[in-house]
C-alpha cells in the first residue's frame, strides 16, 4: 500500500499543497494526508496520522524532505521509525531525484550532496517563518547591518591608525571583513588617482593646440587700401 502526505506552512505560496498532492499522486495513487498552515517545527497530526497508518511494505511518499522534517536528524529519525515498521520512504524530489530510504542507507556522494541541500531549504523555511512571525509582532528589525554598510566607520578607523582586528572589535564585524573593505577602498583610490591624472595629462596635451585655436586667424602684412586713400 501506498500512503501520500503533503504539508503546506504559514508563508507557502497559493497552490503548493495541491501541486505536492498532483506530484504524489502521479507518482502512484494513494490516499494523501493533509497538515495545512503548519509550521514544520509545530504539531503535525496527519503526519503522525500517516506513520501510523503505514504498515509492513507499505512506503511514504512526501513530494519533498522538508515536508515531514525540520532537518537532517529529524529525517534520519522518522526513515528509522518507518524502516523498523518495514515501511519505506520515498521522497520525489531529494536534491533533483527521487529517492526511496528503507532500513540503512549509506552516505553516497549524492546523498550528501541532497542531505546539504535539504538542510539548506529547511533553515530557509525556519528563518522566513521566524521573519513573518517577528513581522506580526512588530518586532523585526531586519538584516543586521553588514560590514560594507559600515565602510565608512572602516576607513575612518583606519586613517585614525587603529590596526584591522581593533576595528573588527570596534565595529563589531569579522578582520576578514575589515580587510575586504580596506581592499576595496585602497583600490578605489587608486582608481580615483589614476583617472585624475589621466585628465592632467589630457589637459597637457591638448594645451598648445588649444592656445593656437583660440588666437583665430594670424593677420596677414598688408591690408587692403581704402577708397580715401586711392
Amino acid at each position: 500500500m501506498r500512503v501520500g502526505y503533503a504539508r503546506t506552512s504559514t508563508i507557502d505560496e497559493p497552490g503548493s499543497l495541491e501541486r505536492q498532492k498532483s506530484a504524489i499522486v502521479v507518482d502512484g495513487r494513494c490516499d494523501v494526508f493533509e497538515d495545512q498552515n503548519a509550521d514544520i517545527t509545530g504539531p503535525l497530526p496527519q503526519r503522525d496520522a500517516a506513520f501510523e497508518k503505514c504498515g509492513e511494505g507499505d512506503t511514504l511518499v512526501v513530494a519533498k524532505a522538508d515536508r515531514i522534517a525540520a532537518n537532517m536528524q529529524q529525517l534520519s529519525t522518522h526513515a528509522a521509525r518507518l524502516a523498523a515498521k518495514g515501511v519505506t520512504l520515498r521522497i520525489l524530489d531529494f536534491g533533483g531525484s527521487a529517492v526511496d530510504i528503507g532500513g540503512k542507507f549509506g552516505p553516497t556522494l549524492a546523498t550528501l550532496a541532497a542531505l546539504a541541500k535539504f538542510e539548506r531549504a529547511t533553515h530557509l523555511e525556519r528563518q522566513r517563518i521566524g521573519v513573518a512571525k517577528a513581522k506580526l509582532r512588530g518586532s523585526y528589525k531586519g538584516r543586521a547591518p553588514t560590514a560594507r554598510s559600515k565602510s565608512d566607520e572602516i576607513i575612518s578607523h583606519w586613517e585614525r591608525n587603529e590596526r584591522p582586528d581593533r576595528i573588527a572589535e570596534l565595529v563589531g564585524v569579522s578582520r576578514a571583513s575589515v580587510y575586504r573593505v580596506l581592499r576595496d577602498h585602497r583600490h578605489k583610490t587608486a582608481q580615483h588617482h589614476q583617472s585624475e591624472a589621466d585628465e592632467a595629462d589630457k589637459v597637457k596635451k591638448a594645451g598648445p593646440r588649444a592656445r593656437a585655436g583660440c588666437g583665430g586667424a594670424k593677420p596677414s602684412g598688408r591690408t587692403k587700401p581704402s577708397k580715401a586713400d586711392r
